[in-house]
């Protein structure tokens, strides 16, 4: 048997809990084989678990030790990682819970999720140069309306019907006010500061609506249009300062 096949096979084993393929390739008594795969297998589900546990705290807290475990193993079954590094295990948490009819009862744990998956997403990004407002300072008129901009990579957008910023923030301090749990038209960024720490604030919709447009690389000109389409009240020297104090533009890629 091939290295590849006898991995595959033991993946399958681990996550599947059918231990006919590779049984046969283990040496020692065949009545003990059963129970020291489990051990294997007891230590991948427990340590994926804990992935899930660390990236997503606020689902925890929300839903409880023993719900949790249950709904993170019936995952890892269903999504074991693709790939080695686990930083990029649970990606696909947030539409799991979406779909997991057992925590239908708790309609915003699936939203709560995607705000935290930002929020490891926006913290782990890559380094990049971002646009600085000392380059921006010395552009005319002419030469700020044609800049061509992007989207800082490690900037997220998040729409919910829940305000699931408060939520979280219960979770982390759930000594202070409950939250309103009035749905709406909520509307995150989530982005990390140069101190390295991870932020989130609601924004309007011509903010969103902006930023999702500099995700596809857009002119500064093009972008306080789509901005000014719904909040005439905002300038563009406004517009631009918020952007660049957030550290949420970069020049666009070629």
């Amino acid at each position: 048997m091939r290295l590849a096949e006898l991995q595959r096979n033991f993946a399958h084993a681990m996550l599947a809990g059918d231990n006919s393929a590779v049984a046969a390739t283990l040496t020692g008594a065949p009545e003990l084989i059963p129970e020291r795969l489990e051990i294997y297998r007891n230590n991948v589900f427990a340590s994926l678990h804990d992935v899930l546990k660390n990236t997503f705290p606020a689902c925890l807290a929300l839903v409880g030790d023993g719900f949790f475990m249950r709904l993170a193993y019936d995952y890892i079954r269903a999504n074991p990682p693709g790939k080695a590094c686990l930083l990029y295990f649970g990606g696909g948490f947030p539409v799991f819970i979406n779909g997991y009819e057992a925590a239908a009862s708790v309609a915003y744990l699936g939203d709560v999720a995607r705000l935290e998956w930002a929020l490891h997403e926006a913290g782990n990004a890559p380094d990049e140069i971002l646009l600085a407002e000392e380059e921006v300072s010395e552009m005319d008129d002419a030469a700020l309306r044609s800049l061509r901009i992007g989207r800082a990579g490690h900037v997220r957008l998040l729409e919910s019907r829940w305000p699931v910023d408060d939520i979280h923030a219960y979770t982390q301090a759930p000594d202070g006010p409950a939250p309103d749990m009035a749905q709406g038209d909520f509307r995150l960024a989530v982005w990390r500061g140069a101190d390295h720490r991870v932020y989130s604030a609601r924004i309007g919709g011509g903010v969103f609506a902006a930023l999702d447009l500099l995700g596809e690389n857009a002119s500064f000109s093009d972008s306080y249009h789509v901005l000014a389409a719904f909040e005439q009240h905002t300038d563009a020297p406004t517009w631009l300062a918020q952007a660049l104090g957030r550290r949420w533009l970069k020049r666009a890629s070629n």
